[in-house]
């Protein structure tokens, strides 16, 4: 049985892939590949949480819908407080779990250097 990581406490830690959880287990079942959106739920905070997240998104600039996205992955904002912000990294189809790991992992490497938290929530998958 797997490590359960839906929700990773606060910490200056990245986001670990749970394989489990966007594909299924045999002990659990699941979407598989199945083309469902998957969304992690970042939220970021300390004292530099909301400049953090500006910074990262100048470089994420809004395409003429208004969605930050780039090579499969799109961040919504949740919440927008100064020390405390919630994004949600989606993404979906045959490559759902490359657009996880890039979408978390640019997130990490934009705003650590700010010294805030993250705490990674990985939500329920949608089904097709």
């Amino acid at each position: 049985m797997s490590e359960d990581l839906t929700r990773q406490r606060p910490s200056t830690a990245p986001y670990r892939m749970d394989y489990d959880w966007l594909w299924g287990s045999p002990e659990t079942g699941g979407p598989g590949n199945d083309g469902s959106s998957a969304t992690v739920r970042l939220t970021v905070t300390g004292p530099n949480a909301r400049n953090a997240v500006m910074q990262w998104f100048d470089d994420l600039r809004p395409d003429e819908f208004g969605l930050r996205s780039r090579g499969g992955w799109l961040v919504t904002e949740m919440k927008w407080e100064p020390e405390e912000v919630i994004v949600d990294i989606t993404s979906g189809g045959e490559d759902v779990a490359d657009g996880i790991e890039d979408g978390t992992t640019e997130a990490f490497d934009v705003l650590s250097p700010f010294g805030v938290q993250f705490e990674w929530e990985q939500l329920p998958r949608d089904s097709v």
